[in-house]
């Protein structure tokens, strides 16, 4: 008898040791490496479950990147969007349900076993979250759901997994008909007799003049919660080149920050950091992959008279914290701005 009563107790162990590990997400759901930009696997899944609003596709990108600086910051923090030793230690507690400090005992706020695992909430998101589109031209949207985990009963042990997260039908909305219009895939005109059927789970926009609208899609799950997600259109005609995001808003000299956008050349990609003109530094002539370029902070103005021959002698001027606009000048023009601030450290 003292032998089973032994087994049922190690059991039992067991059992909540993998309540443990299966809470952020996974069935396996432990997170033991640093992750941060270019991390891929089932820890980044993990991460992504947890963080919430994002496809659990198992890719740290931006977007991933973007919710862990949003959580180091709300957490105290240094939001450097890397998932470190420190982030680590601040995710295991706050896995722990309400009033606990582990999965062992009782609730000192509910009273309730901390063996019981809350349910997360839900989410939606559109894939992908921005496109540029000519007049005339369209581009082809998704809204994924994230289902719910199922909740655990109430003193009771369970192993559980997070659903795959999936397309559904939603409901699309554009901000501006006059810019983008928005309706399902294969969509039927009124009054009108079709062969094909329509995608209820794709929505496609039509760029109608030159502009920027927000496409909102809409869906409510099962337990009557209305989720909503956005993704912005631009419409233009031209092929100036275009700034979505920066990797980093801020930093030091020496960063090296990413700009993401549309219409950058192949080569000859120039940066204009502020008023400093160091986009006549030859350096500065940059490569790009059509949609990214990779540029260092300046530590210094870079002015053209410099390369003249003999060159000339105005002063150099140092990088100062403060805000600079940075734009993308090419072949094709110059793009919009955005702004980065440099910090002093």
């Amino acid at each position: 008898m003292k032998k089973y009563t032994l087994f049922l107790f190690i059991l039992s162990l067991i059992v909540s040791f993998n309540i443990n590990v299966s809470f952020a997400g996974a069935t396996t759901c432990t997170i033991g490496n640093t992750l941060q930009v270019g991390s891929r696997g089932s820890q980044v899944v993990c991460l992504q479950t947890f963080l919430g609003g994002l496809v659990a596709d198992g890719i740290f990108g931006q977007k991933t990147k973007t919710k862990v600086v949003a959580w180091q910051s709300a957490n105290g923090l240094v939001a450097d969007g890397i998932f470190g030793p420190k982030s680590r230690a601040v995710w295991i507690g706050s896995n722990f349900p309400p009033g606990c400090t582990s999965f062992f005992g009782y609730s000192i706020t509910t009273g309730l076993p901390c063996s019981i695992i809350p349910n997360p909430s839900t989410s939606l998101v559109i894939n992908p979250n921005n496109a540029v589109v000519k007049i005339g031209g369209t581009a082809t949207f998704q809204a994924i759901y994230q289902p719910p985990m199922p909740q655990c009963l109430v003193g009771m042990f369970c192993i559980q997994s997070i659903p795959s997260p999936f397309p559904i039908q939603a409901t699309w909305v554009s901000s501006n008909p006059n810019v983008v219009t928005v309706q399902y895939k294969n969509a039927c005109p009124p009054n009108a007799y079709c062969f094909a059927a329509a995608d209820y789970l794709t929505a496609v926009v039509t760029g109608v003049s030159q502009g920027t609208a927000t496409i909102t899609a809409t869906y409510q799950d099962s337990s009557g919660n209305t989720l909503k997600a956005n993704a912005t259109v631009i419409v233009n005609n031209s092929q100036l080149p275009i700034i979505y995001s920066l990797s980093s808003s801020s930093g030091v000299v020496g960063t090296q920050v990413v700009i993401y956008g549309a219409n950058f050349t192949a080569t000859g990609n120039k940066i204009k950091f502020g008023n400093l003109g160091v986009e006549n530094n030859p350096s500065y002539s940059l490569n790009s992959n059509g949609t990214s370029i990779t540029f260092i902070v300046p530590s210094s103005n870079y002015l053209s008279c410099w390369d003249s021959f003999p060159p000339c002698l105005a002063p150099v001027s140092l990088t100062q914290p403060g805000t600079y606009a940075i734009s993308v000048i090419n072949a094709n023009g110059m793009s919009n701005a955005v702004n980065f601030t440099v910090t002093s450290s």
